[in-house]
């Protein structure tokens, strides 16, 4: 099977003075196949994580489906969506719930509003600037007469 070369990172150091390019820097990653890879880091991170072969199976499930929106990694779950992954993850409709309140309390799917997203320190899916943007920190202050 052929590997597949992906760049993860590239770094180029231009002369301030000149606008020169003095040197590039890339660092790439070489998987055998993105699903293969996918799948061993779930299992490997499921391990560390004490997660059940369901809760793994359920993040499997919506990456394959493509449920998590690229560049955001918020989990999209329609009644449709969830009958999908019950399917794919092979349990019933209502074990989806328990294994979202239980992925919700380990920190691996945080609630924000009215939405769900994947926890961007363990799993992402886009490019990395726009994960460093789910690392932002916003305060808003509201003053009251």
């Amino acid at each position: 099977m052929a590997r597949s070369k992906r760049v993860v990172y590239t770094e180029k150091n231009i002369d301030g003075q000149t606008g020169e390019l003095n040197s590039v820097k890339l660092i790439e990653r070489v998987v055998e196949s993105p699903d293969k890879f996918f799948k061993t880091y779930i299992d490997d991170m499921g391990a560390i994580i004490k997660c059940s072969n369901a809760e793994k199976n359920f993040i499997l499930c919506c990456t394959f489906h493509r449920f998590i929106e690229y560049e955001t990694n918020e989990i999209v779950l329609t009644k449709a969506r969830r009958l999908k992954v019950a399917e794919c993850s092979g349990i019933n409709e209502r074990s989806v719930q328990n294994i979202l309140y239980r992925l919700i309390a380990k920190n691996i799917i945080i609630r924000h509003n009215e939405s769900m997203f994947l926890n961007p320190k363990l799993f992402f899916t886009g490019s990395e600037m726009a994960r460093d943007k789910m690392f932002e920190l916003k305060i808003q202050y509201k003053v009251s007469n």
